[in-house]
């Protein structure tokens, strides 16, 4: 049985924990429940009831949808201090599977207890509009992402999407994927042969270094700069 101490510093370490104050989170915290799940287990299907939403304490949990001929499309990755699902209690479905990537440990946050929250404190509000406006950001970058003609873009704007906010302050700005590259080709619409071909022609310009699943960005600025529309 996890403590409410532990449960409290999960969440202050969180998205949540950046937006809602202290005691806020405190009166939220007896509510909440640390689960753990073992790689590739299905937290929630798609269209599966939505009871409550998820805060990543530990490890990596793939959203995904499913194509009529079995075939996933990934949707995101959720990593520890993001949250998911939370605009699916208002949907009152999940629009999407979620299936844990590796082993996890997992805070839950009930419906009940955000609706009676909401109903009593703006702050909470305030959270869950930002964390849906966050998604919706998200979900626009990644269409933009994919419909790009040029595969070179594609896998571009998401190397630059993916890098931390440390690695841009970093001499040496890198990105270190936490998932497959399959699973990056199938996020930019493409297949692996196209993604391997694109990151071999990135390297030879010597715009980018790839070392499995690390990238270091070599050329910041003119990667960003090809991103830019052409000058008319």
């Amino acid at each position: 049985m996890s403590s409410t101490s532990e449960i409290l510093d999960i969440v202050l370490r969180s998205s949540l924990g950046k937006i809602i104050s202290r005691d806020r989170i405190e009166k939220v915290v007896p509510f909440l429940r640390l689960k753990h799940w073992e790689a590739g287990t299905i937290i929630f299907s798609e269209q599966d009831p939505a009871e409550g939403f998820y805060v990543v304490s530990k490890g990596i949990v793939k959203l995904l949808r499913y194509r009529a001929d079995g075939r996933e499309i990934v949707v995101h990755f959720a990593e520890p201090t993001q949250s998911f699902a939370e605009a699916a209690i208002f949907l009152g479905r999940f629009p999407v599977t979620a299936v844990t990537d590796t082993d996890c440990e997992l805070v839950y946050l009930p419906k009940s207890a955000v609706m009676e929250h909401l109903a009593s404190d703006p702050e909470f509000s305030k959270f869950l509009m930002q964390l849906m406006a966050t998604w919706l950001e998200r979900l626009v970058e990644q269409l933009d992402t994919v419909v790009q003609n040029d595969a070179s873009s594609r896998v571009i704007r998401f190397l630059l999407n993916e890098e931390t906010p440390e690695s841009k302050k970093s001499e040496t700005r890198s990105v270190q994927l936490h998932f497959r590259k399959a699973d990056m080709a199938q996020m930019l619409n493409m297949n692996q042969a196209t993604l391997s071909r694109t990151l071999r022609k990135l390297q030879e310009e010597g715009l980018i270094k790839v070392k499995g699943r690390s990238f270091q960005l070599c050329d910041p600025k003119r990667l960003e700069a090809m991103l830019l529309p052409p000058l008319e």
